[in-house]
């Protein structure tokens, strides 16, 4: 298990997961608008082997899931979406895990590559039951090379 030193990470990873889910309540005479906070003990990232490539070429997408909370959670569903069709995923887009146990993490590899030039963002989705939780998104630009593609 990692240690996590540094509480601001910690405390900023907590509020990321944090999610509103709108209820409303309805009193004899009155209405009054609440909410229900849902916490995902779960934080997502996402690093690209390289941010620039050619059309043609590949790059690795890496995405990691970390469980935080005390217990195992699952399933996730983990998919990696791009803004555009001038990158394609190869394979699956979206990959599952049953169960995730305290502490650990789960990673998954896919290989994108540059169909068109132009600069694209890529992000990692975490799926749990109803909660999303998205990465950081990161650009990946593509540069011309005639005569390639994927």
């Amino acid at each position: 298990m990692r240690r996590i030193r540094d509480r601001r990470w910690v405390a900023a990873s907590l509020a990321a997961c944090l999610v509103v889910l709108p209820s409303l309540v309805v009193a004899a005479d009155n209405a009054t608008v609440g909410a229900t906070v849902t916490v995902a003990p779960i934080v997502i990232e996402l690093s690209l082997s390289a941010p620039q490539a050619t059309v043609g070429d590949r790059v690795q997408a890496r995405a990691t899931v970390t469980n935080l909370g005390p217990s195992a959670v699952g399933p996730i569903d983990l998919t990696l979406r791009a803004d555009s069709g001038g990158v394609r995923i190869q394979g699956d887009a979206t990959k599952t895990n049953r169960k995730l146990a305290p502490g650990k993490e789960w990673s998954v590899s896919w290989t994108v590559c540059g169909r068109q030039a132009g600069s694209f963002v890529l992000l990692a989705t975490a799926r749990l039951g109803q909660v999303s939780i998205d990465s950081v998104a990161h650009v990946l630009t593509i540069t011309p090379r005639p005569g390639k593609s994927c």
